[in-house]
């Protein structure tokens, strides 16, 4: 499959990172930062989510789950999450 846009990833060192705040060139570098800090068990994932993000989870052999979502893109049901499990929350249109 071809891909289209966005950058070649970019392997972050200390360089990037300015009084504890990193500088990604992407969403997919920040998150790929977000889950070597937090080292997760199991990520819940709305069910309307891109590619990407499950790529890098699949990278990353992340196990992961979908959650229900209403028609306003909010959390249909409560979610009970473990020691190290997280839930990722999109705000889809700012």
């Amino acid at each position: 499959m071809k891909k289209f846009g966005g950058f070649i990833e970019k392997i972050f060192t200390g360089k990037n990172k300015i009084n504890n705040k990193f500088f990604t060139i992407n969403g997919r570098s920040s998150f790929q930062i977000i889950l070597n800090t937090l080292n997760p068990k199991k990520i819940y994932l709305p069910f309307y989510i891109c590619k990407d993000i499950i790529d890098i989870l699949k990278k990353n052999k992340i196990p992961y789950d979908f959650y229900a979502i209403d028609r306003s893109f909010n959390i249909k049901k409560k979610i009970k999450t473990k020691k190290n499990e997280y839930v990722l929350i999109v705000n889809y249109f700012g």
